[in-house]
């Protein structure tokens, strides 16, 4: 039944990559024939070239797992770009993900949902230190920003002020 929803869910939003990975890691998972398997694998491949926000990492973690079950010695070379890229996306996810935590808006995978489905697939909020170039040219360290979710009193004073 989850496989129906999820080829349906592909076949209605063919360019998001949440529902061609979760699609492909189903076939995986329920996969009896090399056709189903193949069918994954294309799925996953899908999914890793629809990710142009490196979103996903889990993708290229589960494409090297299928290559490795495969047996297939020609495909370890395959297998080790594969486990490469997932450990570079997952950190570049992840360090992005720590250094925009408070200046961005928690919700920004709904957001970028929003932006693919109005046509745009690959602008990614800049991260802080982008942000410091931009703001203060020539400047070594970040600005003193209060995140917008930090309520300040009419009472309390600032310390950053001249």
């Amino acid at each position: 039944m989850a496989g129906k929803n999820l080829q349906q869910s592909v076949m209605m939003r063919s360019d998001d990559p949440l529902a061609a990975y979760y699609y492909g890691r189903v076939l995986k998972q329920v996969g009896r024939t090399r056709e189903d398997l193949d069918r994954a694998q294309q799925q996953l491949l899908k999914a890793i070239s629809l990710d142009t926000r490196g979103e996903i990492p889990e993708v290229q973690l589960h494409r090297a797992l299928m290559l490795m079950d495969n047996k297939d010695s020609n495909t370890n070379p395959e297998a080790i770009m594969a486990l490469k890229n997932y450990i570079t996306t997952y950190e570049h996810k992840r360090a992005t993900t720590l250094a925009n935590q408070l200046f961005v808006p928690p919700n920004l995978d709904v957001l970028y949902g929003y932006m693919r489905l109005l046509g745009d697939k690959t602008w990614t909020a800049p991260n802080i230190s982008e942000l410091q170039k931009a703001l203060i040219p020539g400047t070594t360290q970040a600005p003193n920003l209060v995140p917008a979710s930090q309520q300040l009193s009419p009472n309390e004073q600032r310390n950053d002020r001249p």
